[in-house]
């Protein structure tokens, strides 16, 4: 007599959500349309930091947008950045995923800006019962660590277990599978 023993399998379903400055710009465009993470005119570098961790890892990819517009110029959107930062004002989201509770794991990806997330990552965040979520939090910047604004994303992660960080910036994809390793994430 032959004996089948199944033994069920819990897998973990991830989601990125990220936030870019180069799809929350006014839409008159400019030669800074792109700008990497830290605001310097460069490649969209937290969309592309977000498209490479979901390549590694088959997470379902959601780009955050807000209701208002940042201004082309670099000077602009560091005011407007600084002044939301300074008065913790929070932008409105132009839409958001209807439910998160199927996925067990949130990566949330975003540009260093005034040393710290932008607001809207904060807005999204307080937007949904996070209790439960594991969220594995990733920035771009040039000059800064994610160290400086892991106090901040714990404070609006809700109930969630949040994760070390990890800047990504050109990273390899050796480089964050390490990352990914240290912390018990899987891949």
């Amino acid at each position: 007599m032959l004996t089948i023993t199944m033994r069920k399998t819990f897998l973990s379903v991830f989601r990125i959500v990220y936030f870019t400055r180069s799809s929350v710009i006014t839409a008159e465009g400019s030669a800074d349309a792109v700008t990497s993470a830290s605001m310097n005119i460069h490649d969209g570098v937290t969309e592309a930091a977000a498209m490479q961790l979901q390549r590694l890892t088959g997470a379902d990819l959601y780009e955050i947008r807000t209701e208002r517009y940042y201004r082309n110029s670099f000077v602009g959107t560091a005011a407007t950045a600084w002044i939301e930062e300074t008065l913790n004002m929070r932008s409105g989201l132009a839409a958001r995923p209807d439910d998160l509770s199927t996925y067990d794991v949130i990566y949330v990806g975003f540009p260093i800006w005034w040393f710290n997330a932008p607001m809207a990552i904060g807005t999204f965040f307080e937007s949904y019962d996070l209790s439960g979520k594991t969220i594995v939090p990733f920035c771009t910047s040039q000059d800064n660590g994610i160290e400086i604004c892991m106090d901040y994303i714990r404070s609006v992660s809700g109930g969630a277990k949040v994760l070390d960080g990890y800047r990504i910036n050109h990273s390899s994809d050796e480089d964050i599978r390490n990352w990914l390793d240290r912390i018990g994430v899987a891949g």
